[in-house]
């Protein structure tokens, strides 16, 4: 199930340390990004968070729940 557009806020990360991970929403906003136990354990999450981070990608996060979305900029219909 894909989110309404209003359930989604863009963020850019600017601080990734394990298990913690901050972003700037566009509006000024620091929010602690909530990772699930999965993501928690996964190496490769966690690298790939920090290269997005040094890349300054601005990325989606469901508004409630502070949480990634898992694909991506998909279009909501």
């Amino acid at each position: 199930m894909t989110p309404d557009q209003n359930d989604v806020i863009s963020t850019m990360l600017f601080d990734v340390q394990y298990p913690n991970i901050y972003a700037l929403t566009e509006s000024g906003h620091i929010i602690q990004v909530n990772v699930t136990d999965q993501q928690k354990k996964d190496p490769i999450f966690w690298r790939i968070l920090d290269k997005i981070r040094q890349a300054k990608i601005w990325v989606p996060l469901l508004k409630k729940q502070h949480q990634l979305l898992d694909n991506d900029w998909l279009a909501v219909e």
